[in-house]
């Protein structure tokens, strides 16, 4: 059990040191702002849609008609017709997405050179992370509703398909913190008397909130290594405290404080944001943050005071002769 504790506490170090971007499970971060298309391309064949709350664009070409994305400085960036889609390695947008920053020295004057195509897939359609169509601010838009353009050329002639970036306030997050927080709070209490029952009955309530709030992330399992070292923990935590182990509260502790972390605390911003990456109802995943984060603390701190008593020996008094 010595070993479970110290995996434990070491991933508990590198989740600490990671901090919350690295430590996010889901690929796309929670947001306040919603993008849509307002206009796009009347071709039948033809069609342009949203994949993420990231700026994922998808452009599908089934027309045999050349459809031409331009990149940020109007260049030629994909090239979707018949015979596949091509990218031009010169195209300064690539190097920028690839690079998932904007902040990213380009040589302008290559933008205004004749394309080079290469072959990026033998089908008809092509998906990309484009900084136009979503908010790259770090704080809240000055105005509500900010438009942008995704300009094309189909057989040579301009189309632009035009959207907007709409500010969405997200919901009032006290509530959850008091939820989270009572969690917490009954566990400590609850587990003074009767430790070995509460701490099955959380841990097994964690995992399975844990477990509920992965499926829902797009797309799932992705960035979950935590998570699921986290569970594999809670399955042997089940059985040392089934057996009654005198180590089945540390292993309570420590499993319980990982998944706090990791899928609850560092995803806490997600109870705060109306733009949420899930499958699920958002009101499920909300719950699933807050009940991990306040059972995991719980049952930490219930963990600690537990194996913090030592118990009392007796000293036998000798009898008088």
């Amino acid at each position: 059990m010595k070993t479970l504790a110290a995996v434990g506490l070491a991933l508990l170090t590198l989740v600490a040191l990671a901090g919350p971007a690295a430590a996010h499970t889901g690929t796309v971060i929670a947001t306040n702002t919603r993008s849509e298309i307002v206009k796009t391309v009347d071709i039948p064949g033809i069609s342009v849609r949203l994949t993420d709350l990231a700026g994922g664009v998808e452009v599908i070409n089934g027309s045999g008609h050349e459809v031409i994305v331009l990149g940020y400085q109007g260049e030629p960036y994909f090239r979707i017709a018949s015979d596949g889609v091509f990218e031009n390695k010169l195209s300064p947008a690539g190097a920028i997405n690839s690079s998932g920053s904007v902040n990213v020295t380009v040589n302008n004057d290559i933008a205004k050179q004749a394309p080079q195509w290469v072959l990026r897939d033998t089908g008809h359609s092509v998906t990309w992370r484009d900084h136009r169509t979503h908010w790259m601010g770090s704080g809240k838009p000055i105005d509500r509703v900010t438009p942008w353009e995704l300009p094309l050329r189909i057989d040579g002639q301009p189309v632009t398909v035009k959207g907007q970036i709409v500010y969405v306030p997200g919901p009032v997050t006290w509530p959850w913190l008091v939820g989270a927080v009572a969690l917490a709070v009954l566990v400590v209490v609850l587990a003074r008397s009767r430790a070995n029952l509460v701490f099955r009955i959380a841990i097994a309530g964690v995992v399975v909130l844990d477990i509920v709030r992965i499926i829902g992330l797009k797309p799932g399992l992705t960035g979950a290594l935590v998570d699921i070292v986290g569970w594999l923990l809670g399955v042997v935590t089940m059985w040392r405290l089934s057996e009654e182990r005198h180590d089945g509260p540390l292993a309570a502790g420590v499993t319980g404080l990982l998944l706090a972390i990791v899928g609850g605390i560092l995803e806490w911003s997600d109870i705060g944001s109306s733009q949420l990456a899930v499958s699920t109802p958002d009101v499920l995943h909300r719950a699933c943050v807050a009940g991990v984060a306040g059972l995991g603390v719980g049952v930490a701190i219930a963990a600690l005071l537990e194996t913090g008593r030592v118990p009392i020996k007796r000293v036998a008094t000798p009898r008088a002769s």
